[in-house]
């Protein structure tokens, strides 16, 4: 009711008067005010700049917003996360040059529990070319390391793609943690210099790491200590192989599984290796499987008590002793080196089975008893255990591909790597199908004859998504590798104006199909398309004209 002395007019000219001065109150407070990072409720706070991380740490859905660069000597620090917290990327994020950061550094760092990293649509460049000297976190340039992890509590890490570390990517600290179709992308240091790129550097517990494609200049994974870590369906290409170790005194390591991976171009395969006179640590209960090796240059396996940083004293000490050690299904080819090579003085329990690598010499196997299969005096390949064949390692879902440069380069063939999906077909004629070799976009062509060996590098650059890898071998004995894309020609090797009828095969695990074309530079096909399958024999097509080029397209979407 209202007083007796007002008029509704005059009420509703007195409400309508203060509507308007608060009104004006909040204009002004609005005007004056910060704005806040989070636009309204459920939206993201976005991290577009080193300047605007801070408002954003007390936040629980986080978006990094590229393209921006963190100057040098700066890390973009999220390692204090709230529990539960959601990071999303994208666009690319460049870290500039340090002058002050070592190894001792890190140029982005994640940390806090339930943490959800999708980076899916990201890259996160650390311009290594900047750094890199061929010294790594040796000497030479103060190099910083990429990326720090401490996340805990059932954290996952997905998608994100990083490209040119200086030194270290991933040094994995905290518990819980899966890594998941991550591209680790340091082809460019093939060339340039790269070194002590390692991929996964981890001294943790409960860390899983699956389909992930690596291309680096050191180990792929690395254990240092911890416990329950699995490694799987990854592919690693131009490093040091997978590795536990080096295994320093006072660190421990019990529960490594490796599984269903594949290592191409690479120093070595399996590898295990504690430091010389290291004492008060272990390493136990470690178990590789079907892991398929490819082009491998030093050892195809390797276990050894007498490592040192770039030099082993070829004498091996017991103070960390390996036991518990499961080797199986361990295949494929390599260019030299030691096909096994086991230096023990504290090894115990080691059972290998379906050990298959051919390409190298024999090896040796010292200091462990019994002599385990794949060694000099070792039980017979075979078995239950078998060979890794078509369908065994290197199975995985991913089909990210990983950016390579389209220069030539004359010291290491720059890859793209990849885990595949793929599918079976037939084909026809007869020529014995080519070795697995490796996965690649700047192709490998390798000329043969009596009087000499020449080896050329054509680049072919592959983006978007990968389908399927593929090597291609003339009957001439010249060999490359393609990739193909959903429904896409993809030119893979030149081979030159001589004619000849090639062998495709299928590197992805189950048995992919794509179509093989022969085109010389006059645009004319020869024989039109052709099938080609997983082990498939020779696809009879003939160039006859000059710098004739194989072209692959797949059968459909990936």
């Amino acid at each position: 009711m209202l007083p007796a002395s007002s008029s509704p007019l005059r009420f509703l000219a007195s409400a309508v008067s203060a509507a308007v001065a608060l009104a004006a109150s909040l204009a002004q407070q609005t005007t004056h005010a910060a704005p806040s990072p989070v636009a309204a409720a459920g939206s993201p706070c976005v991290i577009n700049s080193v300047a605007s991380a801070a408002a954003c740490l007390s936040s629980t859905n986080i978006l990094i917003q590229g393209p921006f660069t963190v100057p040098g000597d700066t890390t973009l620090d999220l390692s204090k996360l709230a529990a539960g917290t959601t990071v999303t990327v994208s666009g690319t994020v460049t870290w500039a040059k340090s002058s002050t950061f070592t190894k001792d550094n890190f140029l982005f760092m994640l940390g806090g529990s339930g943490i959800t990293f999708d980076g899916t649509g990201g890259t996160f460049d650390g311009n290594g070319q900047l750094y890199w000297d061929g010294q790594g976190a040796n000497g030479g340039v103060p190099k910083p390391k990429m990326f720090r992890v401490t996340t805990t509590g059932g954290s996952t890490i997905k998608g994100i793609t990083i490209k040119n570390t200086p030194i270290h990517c991933f040094s994995v600290g905290g518990s819980d943690t899966t890594f998941s179709g991550i591209t680790v992308d340091n082809s460019a240091g093939d060339a340039g210099g790269g070194h002590n790129t390692d991929a996964f550097d981890v001294s943790a517990t409960g860390i899983t790491i699956q389909n992930c494609m690596v291309h680096n200049q050191d180990d792929c994974l690395a254990v240092n200590s911890g416990g329950g870590i699995t490694f799987t369906g990854n592919t690693c290409i131009g490093g040091h192989g997978i590795s536990i170790g080096s295994i320093a005194s006072g660190k421990t390591v019990d529960g490594v599984t490796v599984s269903d991976c594949t290592i191409a171009d690479s120093d070595n395969g399996v590898r295990i290796k504690t430091i010389f006179q290291a004492t008060g640590g272990f390493v136990k209960n470690v178990k590789y499987s079907n892991i398929k090796l490819s082009n491998i240059a030093k050892n195809g396996i390797v276990i050894e008590q007498d490592y040192e940083n770039g030099s082993p004293t070829g004498t091996p000490t017991g103070g960390i002793p390996i036991s518990g050690v499961t080797l199986t299904n361990i295949a494929g080819t390599m260019s030299g080196g030691k096909e096994v090579y086991i230096l023990c003085a504290a090894c115990t329990g080691f059972s290998f089975s379906g050990i298959s690598i051919t390409g190298g010499a024999a090896g040796s196997c010292t200091g462990v008893s019994p002599v385990p299969q794949g060694c000099p005096g070792g039980a017979a390949a075979g078995g239950a255990g078998g060979a890794v064949g078509a369908g065994g390692a290197g199975s995985s879902s991913s089909s990210s591909a990983v950016a390579t440069k389209t220069t030539a380069t004359t010291s290491k063939t720059t890859k793209a790597v990849t885990t595949l999906p793929a599918k079976t077909t037939t084909t026809t004629s007869a020529a014995p199908a080519p070795a697995p070799t490796t996965t690649a976009s700047a192709v490998k062509a390798t000329t043969t004859s009596a009087a000499a060996a020449t080896t050329t590098t054509a680049a072919a650059a592959v983006g978007g998504s990968v389908c399927h890898v593929w090597s291609v071998v003339t009957t001439d004995g010249r060999s490359g590798h393609c990739t193909t894309k959903n429904n896409q020609n993809q030119a893979c090797a030149a081979f030159g104006t001589t004619p000849f009828s090639v062998a495709v095969q299928a590197l992805d695990p189950t048995g992919a199909t794509s179509k093989v074309k022969l085109v010389d530079t006059a645009g004319v096909k020869a024989n039109g398309e052709q099938e080609a399958a997983t082990g498939g024999p020779t696809v009879a097509m003939f160039a006859n004209g000059s710098g004739a080029t194989v072209s692959l397209v797949s059968n459909g979407p990936c």
